[in-house]
């Protein structure tokens, strides 16, 4: 069974989040003072989407009464990034 941390959330949960928070603030730390374009925002966007798709059901599962409707935000959000920034 896997080790428990705060709030409820595995280690491994918990994991996906702070992973997310590096990426995160790399990419805000590293744009205060610039203008923010186009293919930095599809690369960051690549960088985060697993990480993204792993906090779908730990958000769906841990925030209540609201978790469904923010997952189905990120998702929809998460469509029309993948539309403006194909991998390739």
């Amino acid at each position: 069974m896997a080790e428990q941390t705060n709030q409820n959330l595995t280690r491994e949960e918990q994991q996906v989040f702070e992973d997310l928070d590096k990426q995160l603030s790399t990419f805000r730390t590293a744009k205060t003072s610039e203008r923010l374009d186009a293919a930095d925002l599809c690369d960051t966007y690549h960088k985060i989407k697993p990480i993204l798709k792993l906090a779908l059901p730990i958000i769906r599962k841990f925030v209540p009464v609201i978790g469904d409707r923010i997952a189905d935000a990120i998702e929809f959000l998460m469509t029309i990034a993948d539309g403006l920034c194909p991998e390739g």
